[in-house]
């Protein structure tokens, strides 16, 4: 056993995962032009992302796998055109897509039956770390190094789409006291030896374009947040065009964003770490979640409560006024990277140990 590539480089796939797999004799290969290997056990493997769709729900995870269920119990394993670890998955009616290392983007027109290579560049080494739709033709895929690209047709075309920033704004915070961010904070649990974990992003000449990009999500009113990583975040009233700088009281990484109402943003990440914003991100305030795990997905539930889930199976669930967090551990999933909910008090989880029904 080693630790794999996928061990190092979920450091900035944002989701802070500590799992080890064995050594593949592809990963010498071009794994971004070769078609995933079929797996028995495929859906109790590494998997990093969900989303619902028209119909289903779909994962993505190691090895370019991708799962797909009609059901919420039963999964199907898809024919996907790469081996290269997805860690993030859209869905707009039966129209999917997934993204991950080497730069790849893959789609499904028809529910993820069937899939296609929209784009692809290792030689940049540079994952995607998350992907998001405004529609069907307007989308961004964002990643390590203020890696951005855009597309204008549904993807058939995507665009390098390089940070500009026209301002840097300074967020207004409450003092965290003892909370306040340590070198070590900067560190994923487990990847204190990576040299990737100990570097001085701060060392670059363009700051804004080389920081991680973790998560994206759109206000109601078009505005859109991505979180990135030491405490850095950023806002775009354009759709893209420009971005403003929003930096958080906490300068480790947020790993997730969720919108709340019309105006509202929650963003997650290391050592449990969980702020909100009423302003669409011009102020930060710290919830007080009572725990050090790194949370890593999460979701809103209709009631208006939250659910987010992390490290070592943790799962916190929130009031309906998202004040106070009752925290369960799940020590079947390990490190959970996403949740879906199937119905009251009963949500699926995915992680380091594949799907997980809880409730």
């Amino acid at each position: 056993m080693r630790r794999s590539i996928t061990a190092v480089v979920l450091l900035m796939t944002a989701t802070a995962l500590t799992a080890q797999v064995t050594d593949d004799p592809m990963d010498s290969l071009n794994s971004s032009e070769m078609m995933s290997e079929i797996m028995p056990l495929a859906d109790q493997s590494l998997l990093l992302d969900v989303a619902s769709y028209n119909g289903g729900l779909v994962a993505v995870g190691h090895r370019g796998h991708i799962v797909t269920s009609a059901d919420m119990n039963s999964w199907t394993q898809q024919a996907v055109p790469t081996r290269s670890t997805l860690t993030s998955v859209y869905a707009i009616d039966d129209h999917i897509w997934a993204a991950g290392h080497d730069a790849v983007i893959v789609h499904s027109a028809d529910g993820g039956a069937s899939w296609e290579n929209q784009y692809t560049d290792p030689s940049l080494n540079q994952p995607l770390l998350d992907i998001f739709f405004s529609d069907q033709q307007n989308g961004f895929a964002i990643g390590a190094y203020g890696y951005v690209l855009t597309t204008s047709d549904g993807g058939m075309n995507w665009e390098d789409a390089p940070l500009e920033i026209v301002e840097d704004s300074a967020a207004e915070v409450d003092e965290l006291g003892e909370d306040e961010v340590s070198d070590d904070d900067n560190l994923v649990d487990g990847d204190e030896d990576d040299e990737s974990a100990n570097y001085d992003f701060g060392d670059y000449e363009d700051e804004y374009n080389d920081f991680h990009l973790n998560a994206m999500a759109q206000m109601s009113d078009g505005t859109l947040y991505i979180a990135g990583e030491t405490g850095n975040g950023l806002i775009s009233t354009d759709q893209g065009q420009t971005w403003e700088k929003i930096s958080l009281p906490y300068g480790g990484s947020m790993f997730g964003v969720l919108v709340i109402g019309d105006n509202s943003l929650i963003t997650f990440g290391l050592r449990g770490n969980v702020f909100r914003s009423d302003d669409a991100g011009r102020t930060w305030e710290k919830l007080d979640t009572g725990v050090n795990d790194t949370m890593i997905g999460g979701i809103s539930n209709p009631d208006g409560s939250i659910i987010l889930v992390g490290n070592n199976g943790r799962v916190l669930i929130s009031d309906q006024a998202i004040t106070q967090f009752r925290s369960v551990v799940i020590d079947a999933a390990g490190d959970i990277s996403g949740v879906i909910r199937k119905a009251v008090n009963q949500y699926l989880l995915i992680g380091e140990n594949g799907v997980i029904h809880h409730g």
